[in-house]
């Protein structure tokens, strides 16, 4: 890139993030022999990227130091086929005692990452719905990411079946909260929900018996209990929305032992040319709450979810998680805001799978 690209791409307009959206940018240093980092993202354009970190690292970036980015994590989930090359050309010291903000130009992109990039950036704009100022009148042209974000409305497809697997109890009132305002949310489209309380449901774990994988034609299971006709619905749905609390950094128990005996619908190892599932391209998604943070709490068991849609060979539709989430009475208008729009994008087809991290209500320690 050239000091007159890179000049020109600075005119670029940037894509404004708040505490809220919880973005961050996994980065590896240059100087630190492979180590990432996490940086908190404040915002971004096809030029590059402004981070807020805290004061006493601010002598720990100098400039023209290079970082490589690795993913976007936050809202929505990204990691790049390839490393993008950044590098630190300014820093800015606010006024704000708590952060510090440095500056990141993107120096080499490959065209992949950038089609990457431009998709992450459009998915941004249609969930969130925001409306950026027009570019300033002597630009000649829009960059790649502008006309990116120059999108059609919204199209509602016709009626869907989802099938709503609740795997909280009456203890966990926030999950049964968030998750009634994502299925209302998708009744009001037409579409048909039917919810499963799992707790109410007697599932056994698998047995690993592996007599499932016996009939090539049709799934099952030998044991005979209420997870017969909960798979059996799950193969007749087009969505299954999953909705589970986290605990100690992992799903609720029936919705664990239901998640192992999806087992049966799998025929073949995983990722060999053998491999089928009975669900095969059936749309997943999952609503998550935790009472902690992200890291701290949930990322383990989203983990073990993403393994469980490579394995069922199904379309993952997107995630929605809640942290800080420990008063169904504090979920205020912008989780419910939230909650609808995610409903919103279950449903849209020909996307990309999204995530969407945000708070709840923050208890003070």
């Amino acid at each position: 890139m050239t000091t007159d690209d890179w000049q020109e791409k600075r005119k670029a307009r940037r894509y404004p993030l708040s505490k809220k959206d919880a973005v961050y940018c996994v980065v590896i240093r240059a100087k630190s022999a492979g180590t990432t980092i996490a940086l908190s993202t404040v915002d971004f354009s096809e030029a590059g990227f402004q981070f807020a970190i805290i004061p006493n690292m601010k002598d720990d970036f100098f400039t023209g130091e290079k970082l490589f980015l690795k993913a976007i994590v936050g809202t929505r989930n990204l990691t790049f086929n390839e490393p993008i090359e950044l590098s630190v050309r300014w820093q800015r010291y606010d006024k704000e005692v708590d952060v510090v903000r440095i500056g990141c130009e993107i120096c080499q992109i490959a065209t992949e990452s950038e089609k990457q990039f431009i998709d992450f950036i459009t998915a941004e704009v249609k969930f969130k719905g925001i409306r950026l100022p027009d570019p300033p009148a002597a630009r000649k042209s829009p960059s790649a990411i502008e006309t990116a974000m120059k999108l059609p409305k919204l199209v509602t497809p016709s009626a869907i079946k989802v099938i709503s697997l609740f795997g909280g109890c009456g203890d966990t009132r926030r999950a049964v909260t968030l998750l009634g305002w994502v299925e209302g949310a998708l009744r009001s489209r037409g579409h048909r929900v039917e919810r499963i309380d799992l707790f109410s449901k007697t599932i056994h774990g698998c047995r690993g018996c592996l007599k499932c994988q016996h009939n090539l034609n049709e799934p099952g299971c030998v044991q005979r209990d209420d997870a017969t006709p909960i798979l059996k619905a799950m193969r007749e749905s087009d969505l299954i929305l999953c909705t589970s609390p986290v605990f100690l950094t992992g799903f609720s128990l029936p919705m664990k032992a239901l998640m192992d005996r999806c087992f049966s619908f799998v025929r073949g190892n995983c990722g060999s040319p053998a491999h089928t599932s009975f669900i095969q391209g059936r749309q997943l998604a999952l609503i998550a709450t935790a009472a902690g943070a992200f890291a701290d709490e949930a990322a383990p068991a989203l983990a073990a979810f993403q393994q469980l849609h490579r394995c069922l060979k199904v379309q993952l539709a997107g995630e929605l998680f809640v942290e800080y989430c420990r008063d169904a009475d504090a979920l205020g208008d912008d989780v419910r805001f939230q909650a609808k729009k995610f409903a919103q994008q279950l449903v849209v087809r020909d996307r990309n799978a999204h995530a969407v991290l945000i708070p709840g209500h923050v208890h003070a320690s």
